[in-house]
């Protein structure tokens, strides 16, 4: 019989917790509660390294936004072209505009309105980023990137534009309220009731150790990947890319318990079923050899296989989900 998580009570407890008197409790409970008198356990350690590595980045530099009237409604006419389908007209008008105002939010922001109503989506990212880069608390901005990248079938980055309004945007508004719509739909999806701020912090871990991965640092991309199973230990592309850095190491042992795990959570991730029929073949200590590490999109890609009617039309990869 599984033991529940005697915090949410949903969950199988799996981490004996010193302030709950050695009860069992959840991954994600145990990242909620995490404190400084959690200071001894293993787990504590490895997220305040974490947060130190983060604390040590730089800050955000102050900015200083333009206020233009005659811009601004410069860009309102551009936008009313654009709602009256005459993109020809818009395109001029904001082409105009960028040639003495592209360090304006809202010429960045419109002209990347007009590249996703014309389906070019990275065009129009590129502009999106320039608008919340010059103003980083511009809501609507997050919002339509946030559109574009659920376009794109980039629920990863969806979801961090979405999170930016929660941070920035007006509890009243319309954006608020369907960014809170969007992130509660989602976050039902996952199999554990893990917040919005844990799951993106498991992915900005997980992207980090695959960057790691392409660089050939395997020992430094395994730990990363482990403190993003310390977070979310649901998914399986973690515990595959471990695998493959085991491999890289001829730790085979481990790397073909590491692709057990991803298989056990999903058991038609191809990538792990792939990969460990190769290990399978090697002895302890044989160095796994080949290509290199690739970045896919494998639960994109499959479901764009079983939905071909929703390929976008520009789509790219931006979540590496294994080899």
């Amino acid at each position: 019989m599984k033991t529940k998580c005697v915090l949410c009570g949903k969950a199988k407890g799996k981490r004996a917790c010193k302030e709950q008197n050695n009860a069992l409790i959840c991954p994600p409970c145990c990242a909620s509660i995490r404190n400084e008198a959690c200071e001894g356990c293993r787990h504590y350690a490895t997220f305040k390294e974490y947060r130190i590595s983060k604390q040590d980045r730089p800050k955000a530099p102050e900015f200083i936004i333009e206020i233009n009237e005659e811009t601004e409604r410069a860009v309102n006419e551009a936008l009313k072209l654009l709602e009256n389908w005459r993109f020809a007209e818009a395109k001029r008008a904001l082409d105009e505009l960028m040639v003495e105002n592209s360090h304006n939010h809202l010429v960045q922001y419109a002209m990347g309105v007009y590249y996703a109503v014309q389906e070019q989506y990275e065009a129009a990212l590129v502009h999106f980023d320039n608008a919340v880069r010059i103003f980083p608390h511009f809501t609507e901005a997050y919002f339509n990137k946030a559109l574009t990248h659920q376009k794109m079938l980039d629920i990863p980055n969806t979801l961090r534009a979405y999170h930016k309004i929660l941070q920035f945007g007006d509890p009243k508004s319309d954006c608020f309220w369907k960014a809170t719509t969007f992130l509660d739909d989602v976050m039902r999806l996952l199999p554990k009731r893990l917040t919005v701020e844990q799951y993106l912090e498991a992915l900005d871990l997980f992207e980090q150790g695959f960057a790691l991965m392409e660089e050939q640092n395997w020992e430094e991309a395994i730990r990363y990947f482990k403190m993003s199973i310390e977070i979310n230990d649901t998914s399986p592309q973690p515990f595959s890319n471990m695998g493959i850095c085991y491999s890289k190491l001829g730790q085979n042992a481990r790397a073909l318990a590491a692709y057990d795990k991803a298989i056990e959570l999903d058991p038609d991730y191809e990538p792990a079923l792939v990969n460990r029929a190769i290990v399978a073949s090697l002895k302890e200590g044989e160095r796994l050899r080949g290509a290199e590490t690739q970045s896919v999109e494998y639960y994109r890609d499959r479901y764009l296989e079983e939905n071909p009617h929703k390929r976008p039309p520009s789509g790219r990869a931006d979540t590496p989900q294994g080899e």
